[in-house]
Order: C-alpha cells, then sequence, then structure tokens
C-alpha cells in the first residue's frame, strides 16, 4: 500500500539540520521505514504549508502508524 506523509519540521529538526547540513537525512528516513516494515520511494522538499513530502510503502495502516510517529519524533 503506498503513502504519502506531508510534514513540517519542528524547532528542533530545524536546529539539526543546521548543525548537520550535510547529514543524508532519505538514509535516516529510510533505515527507520525498514525498521517498521516499509520502504521508502522518495523525499522531497517543498516551499510552503509544509515543508517535507515522504513517499513510501507499507503492508498496513498499522505499519504506517508506526512509520508516522517514528518520523514525528525525530523533528
Amino acid at each position: 500500500m503506498k503513502f504519502i506523509f506531508l510534514g513540517n519540521y519542528s524547532n528542533a529538526g530545524l536546529e539539526g539540520f543546521i548543525k548537520n547540513p550535510n547529514q543524508d537525512r532519505k538514509s535516516v528516513i529510510s533505515s527507520m521505514m525498514e525498521k517498521a516494515g516499509g520502504t521508502l520511494q522518495q523525499v522531497l522538499m517543498t516551499r510552503g504549508i509544509y515543508d517535507i513530502v515522504v513517499i513510501g510503502e507499507a503492508p498496513d495502516f498499522e505499519t504506517i502508524s508506526a512509520i508516522k510517529m517514528m518520523i514525528m519524533a525525530t523533528g
């Protein structure tokens, strides 16, 4: 099942981005998703209401919810 998350960086997330601008955030998100049982397809940065779009696949809604909570916890 494909899914799309629309998100915004928290203040803590933005601070981490400023401190480590060269960190590969896509691989970090991919690793979290794989641990929860999903796969990452794309990470897109946006302008406007949302900062980031994450596109992925997971077997069910429970896995999607777990992935969302893991990503949100990182800021």
